[in-house]
């Protein structure tokens, strides 16, 4: 049933969009652009609506189920169109022998993140704030500032796609959202490498991409970083495209999808500079209609601002600063004492950037932690060798390098940043290996094409291997309970809380901020002394009691490192209600204990 209601949401999105296209008499190269550009801003679009309706209070189920039908209806005929259009492409299809592997490699990664993608949640930012939150917006039937909460005022475009899965049917759909972004991706790449090199190198690029370990591991989360590069790269190809066709549309179409990328993150930021280099360069390369091009900037800078700001809006309103909350320093000082700011430049040097490559290859632990596989390390050189010279991927090569420094200079301490990144660096390897491919046969290229397909066979082992305890799960073979007491640190003592206490009690954490299955109100410690409002850990039993009573907090959940000698003061008077301890997979070893705060008895 979930996956299709995702068809249905994919469908829709597409054939609202579509319908927008033929209004506005948008001109695509073929059907699958159209179809991808389509899909596209069909979620983005439905995202925003969301957004207004969560702003209003109306986050209920029938309005979202109203919601997609008037849709629906908006768009039958195109939605129509474009399932003849799918059966009718499936049926042309003429395929050569590599193209069958790529197919082969795809399709194996696609089905095994699709298992991974029907288990429950258990990515860590999901639960600690990303999912938790949707949940709460979701109970509290608006988009609302939460207390104590960094995160809440955040742009949450992604998000109010989230809050639309879990309202109408469940956490799995969320995260199938979050998974068919990947494919869009794949398809994305596919559309561009068929336009502006060949089919082969297209499907080169989506393999690559679906391929890599980071990405085939966050599509089973519910994370937003695949989409922000999703957009980013869509971003890029409509602005390609303004300067192909000098048609205003593209440059409308860039606004929008960058607009979306600044309604993601804070960081979106770091693509719409590469964006704009990638604009400049073709500006200065491009010969006559200089005029019309900075008309088209303007546009492009416009519809940016329109389809982004209000989520900045939002957070001013609120808490006075638009980038809540960071930078209180600049918004008199509403906003925590964050140290986003003492990064910018840290580290930054050149030879730690001609050094990044091999770093974020073979140390993937300093620099985020995620693991982009040996594909791009590999194939880097023969970017530099190679004998396409195209002016678009000379713009894929300028978009790949002013981001990489950006984001290098700005925080280069997050990986998945770079998402958008390697969808460019897939595209370039992918002509490259199709070239490999296509041509004549020599000793050189066939070890080329023994070690790519090499690689590939490792990562789809890896694929494997990252979703295998799913598998159970997925196909109903293991319930969700058993699954989640296995695999989920938190989720035996989130259901002792949900099940043994009164459904308005306030539970405290300490020294843990996944939130998700605590179904009831809860406050991170955490956020507390980030914020500011707990000026120090080192509690007396008296500051003890003035912050339970002034928090409301009836319970306290501590996870015992590091350990906070005040929480004796409750031991004291009281054994905790239960103790749960939990190892995971890494060998770490969690120890829980829940505390009444009714300590006078």
């Amino acid at each position: 049933m979930n996956t299709l209601l995702l068809a249905i949401l994919l469908l829709i999105s597409a054939g609202s969009a579509t319908r927008i296209f033929k209004i506005f008499r948008v001109n695509f190269a073929d059907f699958t652009e159209k179809l991808t550009f389509a899909v596209a801003l069909g979620l983005g679009l439905i995202a925003y609506i969301i957004f207004m309706l969560g702003i209003l209070g109306f986050f209920y189920k029938p309005v979202f189920i109203w919601m997609m039908v008037i849709l629906a209806l908006f768009g039958s005929k195109e939605i129509i169109e474009i399932i003849r259009h799918i059966f009718s492409c499936l049926t042309r299809v003429k395929l050569k022998w590599f193209t069958v592997l790529l197919l082969f490699f795809i399709c194996v990664v696609t089905l095994f993140t699709y298992i991974g993608a029907l288990a429950p949640p258990i990515g860590h930012d999901s639960l600690s704030y990303r999912l938790a939150q949707v949940r709460i917006f979701s109970e509290q039937h608006k988009l609302s500032y939460l207390p104590h909460t960094r995160e809440s005022l955040w742009p949450y475009l992604i998000e109010m796609l989230y809050v639309l899965g879990l309202t109408v049917k469940s956490d799995i759909l969320a995260k199938l959202i979050a998974w068919s972004f990947g494919l869009i991706s794949a398809l994305l790449l596919y559309v561009f490498g068929k336009e502006y090199s060949s089919r082969e190198g297209g499907l080169f690029a989506a393999a690559i991409f679906l391929l890599t370990p980071a990405i085939f591991t966050q599509m089973t989360c519910v994370y937003v970083d695949i989409a922000l590069a999703m957009y980013s790269f869509i971003s890029l190809i409509s602005i390609l495209k303004y300067f192909k066709t000098n048609d205003i549309k593209w440059a409308i179409l860039a606004g929008i999808f960058c607009g979306f990328i600044l309604s993601i993150k804070y960081i979106g930021v770091i693509a719409l500079s590469a964006l704009l280099i990638v604009y400049g360069y073709n500006f200065i390369n491009k010969k006559g209609f200089k005029k019309e091009i900075f008309k088209g900037f303007s546009i492009f800078i416009l519809f940016t601002i329109i389809f982004s700001f209000a989520w900045y809006l939002r957070a001013y309103l609120i808490k006075g600063n638009p980038f809540y909350p960071f930078f209180s320093d600049f918004f008199a000082n509403n906003g925590w004492q964050m140290t986003l700011e003492s990064k910018i430049a840290k580290n930054f040097s050149l030879q730690n950037l001609i050094l990044l490559p091999w770093n974020i290859t073979m140390f993937p632990s300093k620099i985020g932690g995620e693991n982009f596989g040996a594909v791009y390390l590999l194939f880097l050189p023969f970017l530099f060798f190679d004998k396409i010279n195209k002016d678009k991927f000379n713009s894929l090569r300028v978009f790949a390098v002013s981001y990489t420094v950006i984001w290098f200079f700005v925080d280069q301490f997050v990986s998945r940043f770079l998402f958008a990144v390697l969808l460019a660096l897939s595209m370039l390897i992918g002509n490259i290996l199709a070239d490999f491919f296509l041509q004549r046969r020599s000793y050189f290229k066939n070890f080329v094409k023994i070690i790519f397909v090499a690689v590939c066979l490792f990562n789809i082992g890896l694929a494997g291997y990252h979703n295998f305890d799913k598998v159970k799960v997925s196909l109903g073979l293991e319930s969700r309970e058993a699954y989640l007491s296995r695999v989920e640190r938190t989720y035996v003592i989130a259901e002792y809380i949900n099940k043994y206490t009164p459904k308005g009690a306030t539970i405290l954490m300490v020294n843990e901020i996944r939130s998700y299955y605590i179904k009831r109100p809860y406050i991170h410690l955490y956020n507390l002394i980030k914020s500011g409002q707990l000026a120090s850990l080192s509690l007396t039993k008296s500051e003890l009691s003035r912050m339970i009573d002034t928090y409301g907090i009836d319970y306290i959940l501590y996870q015992e490192q590091p350990p906070y000698p005040w929480l004796s003061y409750l031991a004291d008077y009281r054994k905790p209600l239960m103790t749960h301890s939990f190892i995971d997979k890494e060998g770490e070893s969690y120890i829980y204990h829940l505390y009444s705060c009714k300590i006078a008895d």
